[in-house]
């Protein structure tokens, strides 16, 4: 077995909080753009390269993640459902994906502040893995 840091994500060039900040920016202003979001993400970490594609594929993993969890607490509390994170892309779903992320991201953000906000990404995904066995993204 293999034990790495929940910041060192298997498959992802970045570390956790880079992919999470770009999620953020992308979800709390609903007239910017992937590719708006990916090029401040760019600049903001001073990376040579951050595609708008790579947000949308981390949001769309998150997103399934977050419905799995929720799901998965809806069960052991007795209820139906869960919040539903879609897997479509019609303007409507997305902006409803985009919803949900932000809600989930604000939960583990709220305080963090700029020196807390790796602190608070990573604790995010620990959380997730000691709850779910599931990787964040």
């Amino acid at each position: 077995m293999v034990i790495i840091p929940e910041y060192l994500l298997r498959r992802r060039h970045y570390p956790l909080h880079i992919y999470i900040s770009a999620i953020n920016e992308y979800c709390t202003d609903p007239n910017k753009t992937q590719r708006k979001a990916a090029e401040e993400t760019r600049k903001r970490f001073g990376l040579a390269t951050f595609a708008h594609t790579t947000l949308g594929r981390t949001l769309k993993a998150l997103c399934k993640i977050i419905s799995e969890a929720g799901k998965a607490l809806s069960v052991a509390d007795g209820a139906e459902g869960g919040d539903e994170c879609t897997e479509k892309s019609v303007p409507g779903e997305i902006a409803a994906r985009r919803e949900h992320a932000r809600r989930f991201i604000s939960i583990w953000l709220h305080g963090a502040g700029r020196r807390g906000f790796e602190s608070a990404c990573h604790a995010m995904a620990r959380r997730i893995w000691i709850v779910f066995q599931k990787l964040l993204i």
